[in-house]
């Protein structure tokens, strides 16, 4: 496949095919919104969720992925208030990167109002840019 987005046809047939929502033990009435082709978050009655990724080998490549979960959530009414990140480091990134990178992050969400409540970091000899990956949730405005 081709660096970036998926196309259309691809995302509806190797991916949304898989999404079960019609599944009665998973989906519930709680479900409002869910995935779709241009749907980027969830919303389960007055919460919501999305995740966004951003790769790159600078300090604010998880401030970048924090935008545009936010960007997500507020595109469906929604206001971020927890993050989770996910980090996949290159083996060659220095502990002083990933402090500086979690700093951004840090600053950015006192900033905005959102809480770092978690996440996961690993690094890999198959990845050369950090790959950050950030799991908003948030309150559906009233």
């Amino acid at each position: 496949m081709e660096s970036g987005k998926i196309s259309e046809s691809t995302l509806k047939r190797s991916v949304l095919k898989y999404v079960q929502l019609n599944n009665k033990k998973v989906a519930s009435s709680e479900l409002v919104l869910g995935a779709g082709v241009g749907v980027d978050a969830a919303q389960l009655q007055d919460m919501a969720t999305t995740t966004a990724t951003s790769i790159g080998r600078n300090r604010m490549v998880v401030v970048e992925a924090m935008i545009n979960a936010i960007n997500n959530l507020c595109a469906i009414g929604a206001e971020a208030g927890y993050a989770e990140i996910a980090l996949v480091l290159p083996e060659a990134l220095y502990e002083s990167e990933l402090r500086h990178m979690m700093e951004e992050a840090s600053d950015f969400g006192i900033k905005q109002g959102i809480a770092i409540c978690g996440g996961h970091t690993t690094t890999s000899k198959y990845v050369t840019e950090t790959i950050a990956t950030v799991t908003m949730f948030g309150k559906v405005a009233e």
